[in-house]
């Protein structure tokens, strides 16, 4: 690990078992990198700090750091971080680009030339001035609608609720679909103008049954075998 420090020249190296990130890690990227960073621009007496939901970003000692140092914990709803996350908008496409660049650069006059750990580090150092420029983060943030705050930016690119049916299902037919039991159950369903949504509830359903009834009555034939 000493060699990695030849290579670096500024910020921080952590590690861990497994390679991956850990709730400790989180918690130490909160003390020596968001904290201190963050109270150079701060402006007023809160911060604001935008996580998606990995275990590292919410744990008790994260939590419990965030409100001592009156840090507003903003957690995403899942699976929205690609519309509402500004590091998923607009910084790690460029990253990631100009680490392609960096890789192929150092390849390209022999194409078996293995990245180690060393090379990735300056890599990643000149790709990180190449890519996460001023520029570029204000950007994402208008681009999330963030800042200037703009909910439409988010809004219109939602999936448009699907159209109602010309000729809706009467109440009646309503409560007589029900759970499909065989294929002239699920022939009406599909039948019936249904959202897809509610449609794909109603096959998962009859398919959960299906699975469910096999198993029993394999259970009843081992029984009699």
């Amino acid at each position: 690990m000493k060699d990695w420090w030849d290579h670096f020249s500024c910020g921080h190296i952590a590690v861990s078992p497994k390679g991956w990130t850990t709730n400790e890690l989180g918690v130490e990227w909160l003390k020596k990198c968001f904290n201190p960073e963050s109270k150079k621009h701060q402006k007023g007496e809160y911060r604001l700090l935008i996580v998606d939901g990995h275990a590292s970003h919410i744990s008790t000692e994260a939590i419990r750091f965030c409100t001592e140092n009156k840090i507003i914990l903003l957690c995403e709803e899942a699976h929205t971080t690609h519309l509402c996350q500004p590091l998923d908008c607009g910084v790690f496409l460029p990253l990631s680009t100009q680490i392609k660049l960096g890789i192929q650069c150092r390849c390209r006059f022999n194409p078996t030339y293995s990245i180690d750990k060393c090379d990735f580090l300056e890599i990643y150092q000149q790709a990180r001035k190449d890519a996460i420029t001023p520029e570029n983060v204000r950007g994402a943030w208008e681009k999330t609608g963030l800042y200037p705050f703009n909910p439409d930016v988010v809004i219109s690119q939602l999936p448009r609720p699907t159209e109602r049916p010309s000729t809706p299902l009467e109440s009646t037919q309503l409560l007589a679909l029900h759970t499909p039991l065989n294929t002239n159950d699920l022939q009406k369903l599909l039948e019936a103008q249904f959202s897809s949504i509610k449609l794909l509830d109603y096959i998962v359903k009859a398919a959960i049954k299906a699975m469910t009834d096999v198993i029993i009555e394999k259970a009843i034939s081992r029984e009699l075998l």
